[in-house]
């Protein structure tokens, strides 16, 4: 972690074990705190983004495969025998956090083959497959509604999510915008 003048910059390197999540989400939310009262969603979209990066990025699982093991009841099984096997063994998922007085930037990215993200977004955005017979699309949606952008790099294994404070107005600038 290190700090320059108000920003507070932590940086994570984990394995692409669903272990490892929790600690640096964490880690992230804490920094949240003090540029947003309602932490709930913010800690859901963000463990969301990172789950993804190791499940669909590191791991390469693909929508489909999940929803076939989900409904197998195999696929935390699946998942942890994933993690052992080479390449996925040895990818990582990098994550800085960057806040400051205005803002939250959270980039996670994965050594994944990257996915076509337009049409991710496009979907989430339409909420196509978002119910009961499909289990993948609401992650998307999640972060998207509560993060106020959410971009991707062209190959598609890095997101960026931003996060502005938005301050109440103080009593004195209500009274400057009150007419008498």
């Amino acid at each position: 972690m290190s700090k320059r003048s108000g920003t507070d910059v932590k940086v994570f390197e984990i394995e692409s074990r669903m272990s490892e999540i929790s600690l640096a989400v964490s880690e992230i939310i804490s920094s949240s705190s003090k540029l947003f009262p309602d932490l709930y969603l913010l800690e859901i979209a963000v463990y969301e983004a990172v789950f993804n990066a190791i499940e669909h990025g590191n791991l390469e699982i693909t929508g489909e495969e999940k929803k076939e093991l989900l409904e197998k009841g195999e696929y935390d099984l699946f998942l942890k025998k994933l993690t052992n096997r080479l390449p996925c063994a040895k990818r990582r998922v990098r994550i800085t956090s960057t806040v400051d007085d205005e803002k939250q930037v959270i980039e996670i990215e994965d050594q994944g083959k990257g996915f076509n993200w337009e049409e991710a977004l496009k979907r989430a955005e339409k909420c196509e497959g978002c119910d009961d017979e499909r289990f993948n699309g609401f992650g998307l949606r999640i972060i998207s509604s509560v993060f106020d952008k959410v971009l991707f790099n062209k190959k598609g294994n890095m997101i960026t999510l931003i996060k502005y404070c938005k301050r109440e107005q103080s009593e004195e600038d209500i009274e400057k915008n009150t007419d008498s």
